[in-house]
């Protein structure tokens, strides 16, 4: 589930963005936090990281998309883990993402996407529009172990989403970035959970193959 194959418009963790291709400050992500606690200049982290130091300076501040490259490149200079370089931020529990399709019209089609773990889908938000995975898309979703394990950095995931003071979950998508972290893909606002963020509970359900 860990793999790297990914461009920066399939899946960045922490920018919002006003319009396509115009990114936004959003407060999301702790480099600045983490470098001057281990006592490393702005200048040291540019360096080591093979970047001027405006560029980082930009980065830091949520002024330039954090790609999944960058994190990994910022993470190694700072000695920790990507999904370390992320906020978490309060989230409040809206309605789910998505609803399930009726297949009862379908029989054996329904029947043979049952065996191979396949549920249909319609897509009520645009929480991943940025991913291809637009509200009232109906998508696939192969809901089975060996898909989830396979999942790679860029990959649409359904996942369930439960905050600590909620027994209800909702069935939300996130785009996956390696080392466990969820996040969204939409304009503005975008919003990232870690898998062991203690006040928020996120389990894939299962990987989005096909839309329409």
């Amino acid at each position: 589930m860990y793999g790297l194959t990914v461009t920066w418009r399939a899946c960045y963790p922490n920018i919002a963005w006003a319009r396509w291709g115009q990114p936004s400050a959003i407060k999301m992500n702790r480099i600045k936090e983490i470098r001057e606690a281990i006592g490393m200049t702005q200048a040291e982290l540019a360096r080591r990281v093979g970047a001027v130091q405006s560029q980082l300076g930009f980065l830091e501040r949520g002024e330039r998309r954090l790609t999944v490259e960058w994190m990994g490149r910022i993470a190694a200079a700072l000695g920790v883990a990507p999904q370390d370089l992320m906020n978490s931020p309060a989230l409040q529990l809206g309605d789910s993402e998505v609803e399930p399709v009726a297949l009862d019209d379908r029989g054996a089609v329904a029947e043979a996407l049952a065996i191979k773990g396949l549920h249909i889908y319609r897509v009520l938000k645009d929480n991943v529009a940025g991913a291809g995975v637009r509200a009232g898309d109906e998508i696939t979703v192969e809901q089975t172990e060996d898909a989830i394990v396979r999942a790679r950095s860029g990959d649409v995931l359904l996942c369930t989403l439960r905050t600590i003071q909620s027994q209800e979950s909702r069935l939300v998508l996130r785009v996956y970035v390696e080392g466990d972290l969820f996040v969204t893909h939409r304009q503005t606002n975008n919003i990232a959970v870690r898998r062991d963020d203690p006040s928020v509970r996120i389990d894939p359900v299962g990987v989005v193959i096909r839309r329409r």
